[in-house]
């Protein structure tokens, strides 16, 4: 089983009665991008924190309406916050929008990942060589 499976299964009860105000369900790449954003603010998957963010990283992001619908518990925009704050992914400016035909229109939360630049730890990078002494010619 991989390891991107085991984590559709957690959520398998949430996604059995996922409601139609809380938008598309996330995939299970928006789910294994959320366990990379969550490793780095030590969230650990099964918990609704966890598929909000997958619902953050959804494309076109996600309303705290619909994250409510979605999780079946209160706002968890703290967590929006505390990954954009670390670094851990970027916000993505999207048009307010609408949760319900005919409703006001609500902030979208959405994330994207970051790409960080990938670096040689110090031991791997190349070290110059001191030069050859030269002997003296006789």
């Amino acid at each position: 089983m991989s390891k991107s499976t085991k984590i559709t299964t957690l959520y398998k009860g949430a996604f059995k009665g996922w409601a139609k105000t809380a938008g598309k369900r996330p995939t299970e790449v928006d789910l294994v991008n959320a366990g990379v954003v969550c490793a780095q603010i030590n969230k650990r998957p099964g918990g609704m924190e966890y598929l909000a963010v997958a619902m953050y990283l959804r494309k076109g992001g996600a309303t705290q309406g619909q994250v409510q619908a979605g999780c079946h518990s209160g706002t968890a925009v703290n967590v929006y916050h505390r990954i954009v704050n670390a670094n851990a992914a970027t916000a993505i400016n999207e048009p307010n929008r609408s949760d319900v035909k005919g409703g006001r229109n609500h902030k979208v939360y959405a994330l994207a990942l970051t790409v960080k630049k990938a670096t040689k730890p110090k031991a791997l990078k190349e070290e110059k060589a001191p030069a050859p002494k030269e002997e003296p010619a006789s």
